[in-house]
C-alpha cells in the first residue's frame, strides 16, 4: 500500500469511529434520526476510498445519503424513513467490525431495502472441482434479482465448476483467500 493509500485508511477509520457516534446516538435517542444521517452521510464522504475501511465508508456514503435523500424527497413518509434509520443504525453498529458481515448487510439495505439496481455484468466466484484444493475463480455474471445471478454459458475446456455454466445461481459474500468476494454457492430455483 503506498502513502496515500495507507493515509487514506487511516482516515476512513477515524470516520468510521465518527459514523458509530452517531449511529449510538440515533439509536439511544440523543439525537433526530435526520440529524444524525447527515452526519454519518458527510463524514463518511470525506473518507471513501479503495481500500477495506474506505469501501465500507463508500457504502455508508450511499445507504446514509439514501436514507436522507427519503426524507428530503418524500416528505410524508418522514417517519417511515426516520424508523428505517433507527433501524439501519441499530443492525450496522452490530456488524461494523466484521467485513464478511457488512458487506452482507449492506447488500441487503441497498439493493433490497433501498432499491438500488445491481450493475451487470458483476463479478462473482465459482468453485473449481478436480483441483486437489479449494480454488474459486472469478467470473462475469448477469444480475437476475435480488443474490440471484446467471453464470456464463461456457466454462473454459480445462476446468470443473461445482455449479453449471449457464445456470442461475444465489451469490452470498464469502471471505476467501483473495479477501471478501461475492460468491456462487447454489443453484437458484
Amino acid at each position: 500500500m503506498d502513502r496515500p493509500e495507507a493515509e487514506n485508511e487511516a482516515k476512513s477509520r477515524v470516520v468510521l469511529g465518527e459514523a458509530r457516534q452517531h449511529a449510538r446516538d440515533l439509536v439511544g435517542g440523543l439525537v433526530p434520526p435526520y440529524e444524525a444521517g447527515r452526519a454519518i452521510w458527510a463524514a463518511a464522504l470525506g473518507a471513501s476510498g479503495s481500500g477495506r475501511d474506505g469501501s465500507h465508508c463508500w457504502a455508508l456514503w450511499l445507504l446514509w445519503g439514501s436514507l436522507t435523500d427519503w426524507v428530503e424527497n418524500k416528505p410524508a413518509e418522514a417517519g417511515e424513513a426516520e424508523a428505517a434509520m433507527r433501524r439501519a443504525a441499530a443492525e450496522w453498529l452490530n456488524v461494523a467490525d466484521d467485513e464478511l458481515r457488512w458487506r452482507q448487510y449492506f447488500e441487503r439495505w441497498l439493493y433490497d431495502e433501498m432499491g438500488y439496481d445491481r450493475k451487470s455484468p458483476q463479478t462473482v466466484y465459482v468453485e473449481l472441482l478436480d483441483e486437489g484444493v479449494e480454488v474459486w475463480r472469478p467470473v462475469e455474471a448477469d444480475v437476475e434479482t435480488g443474490p440471484v445471478f446467471r453464470l456464463p454459458r461456457t466454462a473454459p475446456a480445462d476446468e470443473r465448476w461445482r455449479l453449471p455454466p449457464g445456470s442461475r445461481v444465489r451469490c452470498e459474500w464469502r471471505e476467501l483467500s483473495v479477501g471478501c468476494v461475492f460468491a456462487a454457492t447454489e443453484v437458484a430455483e
